[in-house]
């Protein structure tokens, strides 16, 4: 039950991010936002996590993941409740944002910290399952865009208001999430979802240069991911692409991801977990820039979901990796790094990539963005060089 509550709760999670966000860069272009300014304004959902996301990761070391799980159901709830209120006010799409990342950062935090928490033989089935309902949410969130438009705009205040829902679903998977681990920690001393025991770590100055590398991939994908996000309905409203087509298109991608997510184990029997994010965010990159082929809208699902099949099984093995590889009293730091790191490209990603759309245009700026990432992720490479292609890592 343990298990069940806290993957309903990833899911649900990642449902309100995804959800609210792509609307939010919808309200913001039909409150006349032009595209360059795009990047800008989702970068407000990176700055609490790029700050506040290693602090989070110590306070969960120390043993406040409950509090982190009910700060995550606030901020969200708050968040929302604004952008249904004046969905299209810059200043409350901007502050919205902002307390979106911060529940989005609490969350994620908390969830990762009792996923790395399993017996270390566990680990790679434990953080695929958890990645996997989280991409659930991922999935459905962008859904909400195809139930409410009609054209190339959208209905945002109808998409919030299912967004809100998403919050409540939220609260409800927390709340029993926080039950049943305060029942088995009465129950059991040492309750096996929240237990730290593991085998020694590798020396941290042997460590430290590969978990960096590991923080860089992850990094330069979550910017992919995050600059197609925000600028995929730009790409709509410049081709003509109604809304639905462009939630789809979201979700075509999240089904990717689904799949990659499936793909992690098996491919962990055949390559190291250091290379296998090595090889697959290079694919994800080169795969993500074709959308600036001009071609039709049916080559965009190929592309979206290529790119999400490989982003799928490159963050999980980020996850593994960095929890493997940390010192045991300090994988919630470290798997905090690795967020901090994630929103410094989604927080310095998107407004880069802002200025290159005035000269480019959204296909211009995905494409660009993608293969910058491809070219950083095979550079990070050398830090894993010592380490066999072959194995479990």
């Amino acid at each position: 039950m343990l298990s069940v509550a806290l993957m309903s709760n990833a899911t649900m999670l990642q449902f309100v991010s995804h959800g609210a966000r792509p609307a939010i860069s919808y309200s913001a272009l039909q409150a006349g936002v032009g595209t360059g300014l795009l990047g800008a304004l989702a970068a407000t959902f990176s700055v609490v996590p790029l700050l506040g996301a290693i602090p989070l990761g110590r306070m969960a070391d120390r043993g406040h993941v409950i509090s982190l799980i009910f700060a995550a159901c606030f901020s969200q709830i708050c968040a929302v409740l604004g952008l249904i209120l004046w969905p299209t006010q810059l200043v409350v799409l901007l502050l919205g944002g902002v307390v979106l990342g911060l529940g989005h950062v609490c969350g994620v935090v908390a969830q990762q910290t009792l996923v790395a928490r399993s017996p270390a033989h566990l680990l790679n089935r434990a953080f695929s399952q958890y990645t996997f309902f989280g991409t659930l949410g991922q999935l459905a969130g962008p859904l909400l865009l195809s139930v409410s438009g009609q054209d190339t705009s959208a209905d945002v205040v109808m998409v919030f208001a299912l967004v809100g829902l998403g919050t409540l679903a939220v609260l409800a998977s927390a709340l029993a999430l926080v039950v049943l681990l305060r029942r088995e920690a009465s129950d059991h001393p040492q309750p096996s979802i929240v237990q730290a025991p593991r085998e020694a770590a590798r020396p941290a100055s042997s460590a430290r240069r590969r978990l960096i590398a590991s923080v860089v991939i992850s990094t330069v994908m979550l910017a992919v991911v995050d600059v197609v996000t925000i600028y995929l309905p730009a790409w709509g409203v410049e081709h003509g692409v109604l809304a639905a087509t462009v939630g789809l298109l979201l979700v075509s991608r999240a089904f990717g991801l689904l799949a990659g997510r499936v793909l992690v184990q098996p491919l962990l029997r055949l390559v190291s977990r250091a290379w296998l994010q090595v090889l697959s965010a290079i694919v994800a990159g080169l795969a993500t820039a074709a959308i600036a082929w001009p071609a039709p809208v049916l080559f965009a699902f190929a592309v979206l979901f290529s790119s999400g099949v490989a982003i799928g099984i490159c963050q999980p093995v980020s996850m593994i990796y960095v929890s493997a590889t940390a010192p045991p009293n300090a994988v919630s730091t470290w798997l905090s790094i690795r967020l901090s790191g994630n929103s410094a490209g989604m927080l310095f990603g998107p407004p880069l990539a802002g200025l290159l759309a005035f000269a480019l245009g959204p296909a211009g700026v995905i494409a660009g963005t993608s293969l910058c990432a491809a070219l950083i992720s095979g550079a990070a490479a050398t830090a894993f060089r010592a380490e066999s292609m072959e194995g479990t890592g």
